[in-house]
């Protein structure tokens, strides 16, 4: 008898953690699914000036130069930390483990997702520019 109650309660449990998860799985996914609908809607559209456009202009080439001057400072701290590490005198084992947690640290995967912040950063300044000239170039203004 108490074998059984004891097969009830960790199915009750089992049940009750695959709900969980899935719960949480969920609430992860509804986040995401808003960011990828705020980007099919055009959040420029309520613009009304040229004034509007050439602040978000700017603080958008703000934002991909403060980018790229954290990129940049990024790879001269691993190479300033690279460049340490070869000025100790250390052991080969202790060099290579220090470097080995070095390289985990700044992975080409932690430089990629900073180039792609960038990228994100200027495919949305040119759907602003795109949006703006749109809405406000005249024949004058484009390119022969």
């Amino acid at each position: 008898m108490q074998k059984y109650q004891d097969l009830v309660l960790q199915l009750i449990f089992t049940v009750a953690l695959l709900g969980v998860v899935f719960l949480m799985i969920n609430l992860h996914q509804k986040p995401l699914q808003a960011v990828e609908e705020k980007d099919l809607f055009n959040n420029y559209s309520n613009f009304q000036t040229i004034y509007q456009f050439e602040q978000e202009e700017d603080k958008l080439k703000m934002q991909i130069n403060n980018l790229k001057i954290d990129y940049a400072n990024s790879v001269n701290n691993y190479l300033k930390s690279k460049e340490k590490l070869e000025s100790l005198n250390l052991s080969t084992l202790e060099y290579r483990e220090k470097l080995n947690q070095l390289d985990q640290i700044y992975s080409s995967q932690y430089f990629q997702k900073k180039l792609d912040l960038i990228d994100e950063q200027q495919k949305i300044l040119s759907n602003l520019l795109e949006y703006k000239c749109q809405k406000y170039c005249t024949y004058q203004d484009l390119p022969s």
